[in-house]
């Protein structure tokens, strides 16, 4: 599935997958970190 969604996307979504993948990893840290 994550070679599948890097293919799909390629150079022109990269930062953005990586961006949202970081973001979400950092909300999911936040909820921990607050909970």
């Amino acid at each position: 599935m994550e070679a599948n969604e890097m293919d799909d996307d390629g150079a022109s979504g990269d930062s953005t997958g990586h961006s949202s993948f970081s973001i979400s990893v950092l909300l999911r840290s936040t909820k921990h970190a607050i909970l």
